[in-house]
């Protein structure tokens, strides 16, 4: 990183850009809040940028994607790909993101991730309105950092669509009709990847992509600790899904999130 970058940028589209969809508001209003602090001198202060107003967090991930769009987002082999993440309280590993089920259907909601006990999956960032704001706001909180009793996520389900969860707690969001019978198919902890790679493509071949990424988001969920080849696989035809569902940026996520934590 370098002090010789502009301080005149438009911040809300430079993360546009980075992300590849626009994020939720209050994303936007730190990073604006933490750039205008950050080259208040007339250059970029990494410092300031990275701990602005003594935040009870880092923004890590989010502080750099304005000016330094092709920094490496941060995260862990365990961060569902859908978890775009924009900060982290320096705490066990535990990060903030906005889940993004479909780019077409905003505003996506505000989640925390711990990945020292992931068997909850991600969480709403904060129980209650104020707690969120307490948590992202300076100084921090006296609040927990993460609380596994915090709310599950639960997207706004148009007409005709549904919300399957799932244990990673994103689920899959997607019209009805993208959904059939559920496959019956070992998806537990150390199950074989070849049925459920069959039974994946087999869903897809019948005009059931949404089911396809359900079976590979459990799947994915439970063997991604450890087997290389699995974890690669099964975002591999995740992506799959995610083209056939007509959600080309979550497919090309899933298939980085591959190679950067499965090379």
């Amino acid at each position: 990183m370098s002090d010789e970058q502009p301080v005149d940028l438009d911040v809300a589209a430079c993360l546009g850009e980075a992300y590849g969809v626009e994020p939720p508001s209050r994303v936007v209003e730190l990073a604006q809040a933490a750039f205008k602090h950050a080259t208040r001198e007339g250059f970029v202060n990494d410092t300031d940028y990275l701990s602005f107003g003594g935040l009870g967090f880092d923004l890590a991930g989010l502080a750099q994607r304005p000016v330094w769009p092709e920094c490496e987002p941060y995260g862990y082999p365990c961060t569902p790909p859908e978890l775009f993440v924009f900060g982290s309280p320096g705490v066990d590993g535990i990060h903030y993101g906005f889940v993004v089920h479909t780019p077409e259907l905003s505003p996506y909601p505000l989640a925390a991730l711990n990945p020292m006990d992931t068997e909850g999956g991600i969480r709403a960032l904060g129980s209650t309105d104020a707690e969120t704001d307490a948590l992202l706001g300076p100084g921090g909180s006296q609040a927990p950092v993460f609380d596994p009793r915090w709310p599950a996520i639960e997207p706004g389900v148009p007409e005709g669509w549904r919300h399957e969860p799932t244990s990673d707690g994103v689920g899959v969001l997607a019209p009805a009709d993208a959904f059939g019978d559920a496959p019956v198919v070992d998806v537990a902890h150390y199950s074989a990847l070849a049925p459920v790679e069959r039974a994946a493509n087999l869903a897809v071949m019948h005009g059931h992509p949404a089911t396809s990424l359900w079976l590979l988001r459990e799947f994915f969920a439970n063997n991604h600790h450890g087997d290389t080849v699995s974890a690669r696989a099964a975002l591999r035809l995740m992506a799959q899904a995610y083209r056939a569902l007509g959600r080309p940026l979550l497919a090309e996520v899933a298939v980085k999130h591959g190679r950067r934590h499965w090379p």
